[in-house]
């Protein structure tokens, strides 16, 4: 898989999973573990050698295909064919790995969301697309730079991926209102929340794990 998936060097790749091999064969002796090095050592170069024929055979036609395919056990490719369909399950199991973006939510408690963005759009921040709730979202197409840097330290923005920020617009609630966070984990969805329901709201956040719980006081 790292060969050919990951950006890294393949004879860094091959040198270490042939010292593995080397270390894992030692019990049976030196003769025993050169050769388990040195079939791993073939093995994978021809990988390397062939990467794009390989790559272009792994089809994704049936959950077994496709569980070799995107490196899943078969019965999770099996359950998400059945409980999706075929297109939408291979369309989850692709984004399986696919690199996660870089998403922030602004906090409304600390900072207007469009003047948070011209901020950070004057400074060079590689700003794409809004996020899933607009004008609260910002999605970042590059590494994060000294303003954005500046802008989680003081808590303007906070790290928090599309999906999560979709729960609490689903949750939709309004100012003056009583929210009780249940699992509120380090806090995030609850400081969301509580920009929706404003000073005359009121959010009790509930967390059982005294970490985390810290960071939810924090």
């Amino acid at each position: 898989f790292e060969i050919l998936f990951s950006d890294g060097a393949d004879h860094a790749a091959v040198d270490g999973a042939v010292e593995l091999a080397k270390g894992g064969m030692r019990r049976g002796g030196p003769r025993r573990a050169a050769g388990a090095a040195g079939l791993v050592n073939a093995v994978l170069r021809r990988a390397a050698a062939e990467r794009e024929s390989i790559i272009a055979s792994l089809g994704d036609e049936t959950p077994d295909d496709a569980a070799i395919a995107h490196s899943v056990p078969a019965w999770l490719a099996e359950m998400w064919w059945q409980e999706l369909g075929p297109e939408d399950a291979r369309s989850l199991l692709r984004s399986l790995n696919e690199p996660p973006e870089t998403a922030m939510r602004v906090n409304t408690l600390k900072a207007d969301p469009a003047a948070l963005r011209a901020e950070l759009e004057a400074a060079g921040e590689p700003l794409s697309v809004p996020g899933t709730v607009p004008g609260t979202g910002l999605v970042w197409d590059g590494p994060l730079g000294e303003a954005a840097l500046a802008a989680l330290a003081d808590g303007r923005m906070f790290a928090q991926s599309r999906g999560a920020q979709r729960v609490v617009e689903v949750l939709a609630a309004e100012p003056g209102e009583r929210v009780l966070d249940l699992c509120a984990g380090p806090g995030v969805k609850t400081v969301a929340i509580a920009g929706h329901v404003g000073a005359n709201g009121e959010v009790v956040a509930v967390e059982k794990d005294p970490g985390r719980a810290r960071q939810v006081e924090e």
